[in-house]
């Protein structure tokens, strides 16, 4: 482990839905450790907990067992306004569904959450949208 440690550290992630006889488990024991640098895809068919998974590891939901540390941080030990503060400063979604908001543009969108966090990060929003060949759709 580096010196800085995991950006993202899973523990036995565990999701379930539902109850009792009805309980389904979308993810069951999944260990994953991310560092500072590191690309990595989450493969799988429709339905297998992809997306429930992104949800845990980006501090939009919980998980029913386990730990999730985000930057040195572990969220179940995080308020629900600490994780939302969380989410604004250190993590970005792009979600597969279309969440663009029609009446802003791409940039405008991207710098939402800078907006909220009283930031001018319209450079770097930028540079994003070049180094991942979306400077077309500005």
């Amino acid at each position: 482990m580096d010196k800085i440690g995991p950006i993202i550290k899973a523990e036995g992630i565990t999701k379930t839905y539902g109850e009792g006889s009805r309980q389904v488990c979308v993810l069951n024991g999944i260990d994953l450790e991310v560092k500072s640098g590191e690309f990595i895809t989450i493969l799988g068919p429709s339905g297998s907990g992809k997306s429930t998974l992104l949800h845990i590891l980006g501090a939009m939901d919980m998980p029913s067992r386990g730990r999730v540390h985000l930057f040195g941080r572990e969220l179940n030990l995080m308020d629900e306004q600490e994780r939302s503060l969380l989410r604004n400063r250190k993590i970005g979604f792009v979600f597969q569904f279309d969440s663009l908001l029609p009446e802003f543009t791409l940039i405008e969108n991207i710098m939402i959450p800078a907006c909220i966090a009283k930031q001018d990060l319209s450079s770097r929003a930028r540079e994003l949208t070049e180094r991942f060949g979306l400077s077309q759709l500005h």
